[in-house]
């Protein structure tokens, strides 16, 4: 057999499948109603205007039905591009032939039929043989979605259900002329459970044309939904990396109507310094199964407008069909976004006026306080002593605010130096002792040596400080705070371990959210906003760390961070 594809289309184990083929007599048999059906079946689904059954012996592929060439009864298998579709069990999809080395110069491409889009499946066996193959031709390039595919792949059960059916059939008829003198009358009978049958299986395909219709409708509706609200879709494969969106996504990115975007197409239109925090969201929805969600700013490729997007989406995998990809939505956030940036310039303004003033504050009560113990006023100051801890108390809500304000409008920056964190651990426990009346007992338990990370040593040490002052509040009654610093593989590990009351199993996931709160009967009397572990989550997120915490009711909670080794 000349071969003009280029590439081995010959499977191993072709000898036993052709053996099974033959079994089925099928080859060169006239048309049959049934899987004419099912040809024009997929044709009314998938809207093409060339579907074929085929089956394919060793030198030919052979049209069982036929929508779309009349007059075409078979091809040589050297040049079909069916022969490649039976040498895999999941969908072979071209939507760009010309580009496609194996099959550019094939007579369905380069000829009349112009192929420019072609997906087939096999038609399996009980054995496991590709006896042939559903296809679907068309003369336009198309996409062709997950579902299209396990739409197909149902019709590709029923073809082969049909093959089945019509050989057990065959089976029965000549068994029956071979062991029974009434040859005639048993033919016809067998003819007349033929027509029974394939009777049978119309019904069957028209509840699937009724499910697929259905199925279409919901779609359609969903569509309209989502233009209806403005909203983006998009679509990756993940093994082909084939990016897909809607006319919907170009507009929000600011790219005419018929232009194709890509993945590169969305990065590069967003804010740099959110591109970073994108892709890694990203690689870990599809890594670790997570579920994708980030807000960032982007510039219109042709408008130049600045537009604040919220991208929702997840990792869609399905090991059966091997269907693995990455799809979400897109929503235009602008106008929240922009009330919300205003809410957070203006706590940021009242917060930095207040700044100024509790800082003189602080200082006269330190003079006053200085001039009580030198009078040795013990119940002045006593006093002075509590107010300026207030006072620091205020000073630490006002920073958390300004904080705050500046991550939420981009206007925080990180000064990154080297500096030894377990150093900084025994000055934020020093810290932490002087500036707040706590009967806690704090144990340092660092590793030996100087742990060098790259990080803001200010950032950072807030993030500790915040564990820490966690624990006084939290954990009023744990007597011992175990802080840890260690080396773990490449990363600095912090931890913070109280022996308090410890966190309910359904609020650990919502602890670092920002203005969460636990409520309970405990912690309803413990003042605060809710804003410092959510602080310390973004702080650590933008030095590319990990934080997380640990927690048994009853039995204490671990706050943990930790930082990539300086030079890892």
């Amino acid at each position: 057999m000349n071969n003009n594809l280029g590439m081995s289309i010959i499977p191993d184990n072709d000898s036993q499948r052709v053996e099974s083929l033959e079994k089925y007599q099928i080859f060169n048999t006239a048309a049959e109603p049934s899987f004419d059906h099912i040809a024009g079946l997929a044709a009314k689904i998938f809207q093409v205007p060339i579907v074929l059954i085929t089956f394919i012996n060793k030198e030919e592929v052979f049209f069982k039905a036929n929508v779309g060439l009349p007059g075409v009864k078979s091809v040589p298998r050297a040049e079909s591009i069916c022969a490649l579709s039976i040498l895999r069990q999941d969908p072979t999809v071209f939507t760009q032939p010309l580009s496609e080395p194996f099959i550019k110069d094939l007579p369905l491409v380069t000829g009349p039929v112009q192929l420019r889009f072609y997906a087939g499946v096999p038609i399996l066996n009980g054995a496991g043989y590709a006896l042939g193959t559903l296809c679907l031709i068309d003369q336009k390039e198309r996409t062709f979605s997950d579902n299209d595919a396990a739409v197909l792949q149902d019709l590709a059960q029923l073809v082969s259900n049909e093959t089945e059916a019509r050989l057990t059939i065959l089976q029965q008829k000549q068994s029956e002329i071979k062991f029974q003198g009434h040859g005639r009358k048993r033919e016809q009978e067998l003819n007349e459970e033929l027509i029974t049958a394939n009777e049978e299986l119309f019904a069957m395909n028209e509840e699937l044309v009724h499910t697929s219709q259905e199925r279409f409708k919901a779609e359609e509706l969903l569509r309209v939904a989502l233009d209806t609200a403005s909203i983006g879709t998009w679509h990756m494969d993940l093994d082909s990396r084939v990016f897909t969106a809607s006319a919907r996504m170009n507009e929000l990115f600011g790219f005419d109507a018929g232009y194709q975007i890509s993945e590169q197409d969305i990065i590069n239109q967003i804010d740099p310094a959110y591109q970073e925090d994108v892709k890694r969201l990203a690689y870990e929805s599809v890594k670790k199964g997570a579920p994708y969600r980030v807000e960032y700013p982007i510039i219109g490729f042709n408008d130049q407008k600045i537009k604040w997007l919220l991208a929702v989406g997840r990792l869609y995998d399905n090991p059966k069909h091997q269907v693995r990809h990455f799809s979400g939505v897109t929503i235009d956030i602008t106008e929240q976004k922009q009330d919300e940036i205003r809410k957070n310039d203006f706590i940021g303004m009242v917060s930095h006026e207040l700044k100024t003033p509790l800082t003189s504050l602080k200082g006269y009560i330190q003079m006053l306080h200085q001039k009580a113990v030198k009078k040795e006023d013990e119940f002045s100051s006593n006093t002075l002593s509590k107010v300026e801890k207030q006072v620091i108390k205020m000073q630490t809500l006002i920073n958390g605010f300004l904080n705050l304000s500046g991550l939420e409008t981009g206007k925080i920056k990180l000064n990154i130096k080297e500096f030894d964190i377990c150093q900084l651990v025994s000055d934020t426990i020093e810290d932490v002792k002087s500036s707040s009346s706590t009967t806690h007992d704090f144990i340092p338990e660092t590793s030996e040596g100087i742990m060098l990370v790259r990080a803001d040593r200010d950032k950072i040490g807030q993030v500790i400080y915040n564990f820490m002052t966690n624990t006084i509040k939290y954990a009023p009654l744990s007597g011992v705070v175990n802080v840890g610093c260690r080396q773990v593989g490449e990363h600095i590990q912090v931890s913070v371990k109280d022996h308090g009351i410890g966190i309910q199993p359904e609020d650990i996931p919502k602890i670092f959210d920002r203005f969460f709160r636990v409520d309970n009967l405990y912690t309803q009397h413990i003042s605060g906003f809710g804003i410092g572990l959510y602080l310390s989550k973004e702080i650590i997120q933008r030095h590319h760390g990990q934080i997380w915490v640990e927690s048994k009711p009853g039995e204490g909670t671990t706050f943990f961070f930790k930082l990539p080794v300086s030079g890892s």
